[in-house]
């Protein structure tokens, strides 16, 4: 998916959200305050009239004198939207008070003892009304009738402007996100073409024409990734060159040796095993470790050859020859055949299987000066929490000595949480 259409696809939706809920806030909160302003605006006129109608002994009779119905017709006509004005006695006969209130049997859901406002009604067939009543005295009751019509065309013509808001904000929101998806893409499209220059080696220019602050923050790193790999590469040119004018068989015949035969730490046949060649050893030393599922070996020695390239060879073809043959062979045969076909002068090896419990101080293997070898041991016994892999480690850094060792290690040393 284009990050234009993930931009889109987050901004409109959002906009969407944020216009709706606005407009049905906006929406509801108009048809609230109108319709309780409506309401009230019959309840006012029915505590008037109530309130009036209360100071009468006969109020039927005095309100149907002619003056005080042309007072309450003149009246009555302020009133917007006012549609009838009954007075209702205690036996329910309904007595309208305007010369054009509309036929209207006023029906309260409960007795009124006092003023309220009655829920939006409608008759059948007919327009939408609110209605209000108040009481008068001795059980009579004034009932005003307002038209509510007026008022849901208005909250029509609401709910339709929001609809075309929230159709314009969709519209403005797509079009803004995809302005910005255009320009964030532009910039991106810039910033890759320098990173394909960087990996063509080909040089970056610096005017790109980006507007975004970040884009050419980002810009401004890949070109200082560029100038900095070309100079990393210059210097290990450099350095590589002035390493084949200086370097000497020997050195040679070191680096070759760390890249095969690297400080190993392993796991076989129950045990854990750490094998290094350390210091100045001769270029024919090796390691090897032979294992199968039930019993391990470690083999440590030397191959003697004419040259130093030719003794390194013979020492990896030998682990090789080793690691492949000594179980199916046996160690014997391996052995002998081994010493016979690459020269191997001095070896050191222990076997063991997995039902045999090692020493927690480990089996230490060494071809190295006598007392280096008893220094070794000697850390090892005093240092039997520590794992085979450490061992060596801390010998090669306490002791500096030249030689090949393997340590062999129970599984659980190294555990210090059991020795605690």
């Amino acid at each position: 998916m284009k990050i234009r259409s993930i931009i889109i696809l987050l901004t409109v939706p959002l906009f969407l959200v944020m216009a709706s809920v606005n407009g049905a806030l906006l929406y509801f909160q108009q048809k609230a305050e109108m319709s309780r302003a409506l309401g009230e605006q019959a309840l006012a006129a029915a505590v008037v009239t109530a309130e009036f109608a209360a100071e009468m002994e006969d109020p039927q009779q005095e309100l149907a004198k002619p003056f005080r119905r042309q007072a309450m017709d003149a009246a009555s006509r302020r009133i917007v939207g006012l549609q009838a004005i009954y007075l209702v006695d205690a036996d329910g006969a309904a007595m309208p008070l305007t010369t054009d209130s509309v036929a209207w049997l006023p029906q309260p859901e409960a007795p009124v003892v006092k003023e309220r406002i009655a829920p939006t009604m409608t008759e059948t067939g007919g327009p939408r009304f609110v209605a209000a009543f108040a009481p008068a005295a001795n059980g009579r009751f004034v009932a005003v009738r307002l038209n509510a019509e007026p008022m849901f065309a208005q909250i029509e013509n609401i709910k339709r402007a929001i609809l075309w808001i929230v159709l314009g904000a969709s519209i403005f929101a797509a079009g803004l996100s995809w302005f910005v998806a255009r320009l964030i893409e532009r910039e991106l499209r810039i910033n890759g073409q320098s990173l394909a220059a960087i990996a063509a080696d080909k040089i970056i220019s610096g005017e790109d024409g980006l507007r975004i602050r970040e884009t050419r923050d980002l810009a401004d790193a890949v070109r200082l990734m560029g100038a900095s790999q070309g100079a990393a590469e210059m210097r290990d040119r450099r350095v590589s060159a002035r390493n084949d004018r200086t370097r000497t068989l020997g050195e040679a015949v070191l680096r070759s040796r760390a890249l095969l035969f690297k400080p190993s730490e392993q796991q076989a046949a129950g045990a854990r095993i750490a094998m290094r060649i350390c210091g100045d050893a001769p270029p024919g030393a090796f390691f090897a470790l032979a294992a199968a599922e039930e019993e391990a070996s470690v083999v440590i020695g030397c191959c003697a050859a004419g040259d130093p390239v030719s003794a390194l060879a013979q020492a990896a073809a030998a682990r090789r020859f080793i690691e492949a043959n000594w179980t199916a062979m046996g160690a014997e045969n391996c052995m002998a055949v081994a010493r016979e076909a690459y020269g191997i002068e001095e070896t050191a090896s222990v076997a063991w299987r997995s039902d045999e419990p090692l020493q927690p101080d480990g089996r230490l293997l060494c071809i190295a000066d006598a007392d280096v070898a008893v220094a070794a041991q000697r850390y090892i016994s005093a240092n039997s929490d520590a794992t085979p892999a450490e061992w060596l480690e801390a010998i090669e850094i306490l002791l500096a000595p030249s030689g090949i060792f393997g340590v062999v290690g129970a599984s659980g040393s190294g555990d210090r949480s059991q020795s605690a």
